[in-house]
């Protein structure tokens, strides 16, 4: 009789122990307990790369482009900047970008095809759009669009902008390629063939 109540005392004695280590996993300091297990398969969830992007140096492949959102070290006093370079087509875009990466319709492309550079800006208090083209190989500024594609490169002459564009221009190209090279250690036409 006596050796029944020991081991009833020692079963309800570790029963008592396992409700009080299992019960509501918590730990003495009141957090929750997941488990040596669950955080090592919540560790390798976190790890794992996207199945749907390969990434490529800060670079995440999207739709056959290389793309990257910098929302850390922009430039031009922009909140963000998206990259997208599609090898296919030679070209490289720089797109101004909200951090959350939603874009607008302003954006800058090196077209490594026909060695040009071009640039759309909307005025939104004016309503109006230019587009800029310039020649990288003539280092010259082509022409000028208005938002609907209409040749507007005499009426920039005529009111005295076209001197003040080429310049921005051609600081934006200079201040694009040297941000590129700081992020990639190359070139864009150079990270466009590797």
């Amino acid at each position: 009789m006596k050796k029944r109540i020991s081991l009833l005392l020692i079963v309800a004695l570790l029963s008592t122990m396992l409700v009080a280590c299992g019960g509501d996993k918590e730990d003495i300091n009141g957090q929750e307990d997941v488990g040596i297990i669950e955080d090592m398969e919540k560790g390798n969830e976190e790890d794992a790369p996207d199945n749907d992007q390969d990434t490529v140096g800060k670079f995440v492949e999207e739709d056959g482009k290389s793309v990257y959102l910098d929302t850390e070290n922009p430039l031009l006093d922009l909140e963000a900047i998206k990259i997208e370079i599609d090898k296919e087509a030679n070209t490289a875009s720089f797109i101004p970008a909200d951090s959350e990466g939603n874009i607008g319709v302003d954006y800058f492309k090196f077209n490594y095809e026909n060695d040009e550079f071009e640039k759309y800006y909307y005025v939104s208090a004016m309503g109006t759009g230019h587009y800029y083209y310039y020649d990288l190989e003539g280092s010259e500024l082509l022409k000028v669009e208005d938002k609907d594609h209409n040749d507007s490169t005499e009426s920039t002459k005529a009111s005295g902008r076209w001197d003040g564009a080429v310049e921005k221009i051609e600081g934006e190209i200079r201040e694009l390629e040297a941000y590129f090279e700081s992020l990639e250690d190359m070139t864009i036409e150079e990270y466009m063939n590797k």
